[in-house]
């Protein structure tokens, strides 16, 4: 149902300003859900400046094989 409602958005964009102008709602509604999550966590004590000083020094890169 929601995959049908973003492709009939997507279907009426019928220039690069309205792509433009859908993609920075997306983004912006990506954002904010995701800042709702961070101060959810924050709130609990599941994450504080500690945690965000001990991930500043790790190396999480996804490690590629060829």
């Amino acid at each position: 149902m929601i995959k049908l409602e973003v492709l009939d958005a997507v279907s009426n964009v019928s220039s690069e300003e309205e792509l433009n102008a859908l993609k920075l709602a997306l983004a912006r509604f990506f954002a904010t859900r995701a800042r709702i999550a961070v101060d959810k966590l924050w709130d609990e004590g599941k994450l504080n400046q500690e945690v965000f000083d001990d991930l500043r020094h790790k190396h999480l890169r996804t490690p590629y094989k060829k």
